[in-house]
């Protein structure tokens, strides 16, 4: 955790995006804990934002503001990060389908071809 809160002391960012703490993956619920412990100790409020790649269903996080984010411009650069994965190439060609499906519903709910949605949570 402190080197995590060091790179934070040196950016000093306005929004951190992590896994959410509902995230299948442990790892991933690992990573969103830490994020969320480091910044307890921190004074000042930087908002957090959580996605959830892995799962195709909807979060239920209806109480939580909605970030949506135009990705039309870098949507073939997600793909080809996700698909550099190896370990992960089974998982990512069953979620292929629901990864552009989201992608397109939350385009065309915000005017654009592809858009990311996100949550705050912080």
């Amino acid at each position: 955790m402190k080197k995590l809160k060091d790179i934070i002391k040196k950016y000093n960012p306005e929004r951190i995006f992590t896994h959410s703490s509902a995230d299948i993956h442990p790892d991933h619920r690992a990573v969103n804990s830490i994020v969320n412990k480091t910044l307890d100790s921190f004074k000042n409020d930087i908002k957090v934002f959580t996605f959830d790649v892995w799962n195709p269903l909807t979060m239920n996080k209806t109480n939580y503001p909605i970030l949506y984010t135009d990705i039309t411009d870098s949507f073939k650069t997600k793909l080809k990060a996700l698909k550099v994965i190896k370990s992960q190439k089974f998982v990512i060609f069953q979620l292929m389908p629901w990864i552009y499906l989201r992608a397109l519903i939350n385009g065309l709910n915000n005017n654009c071809k592809y858009a990311e949605r996100f949550y705050q949570v912080r």
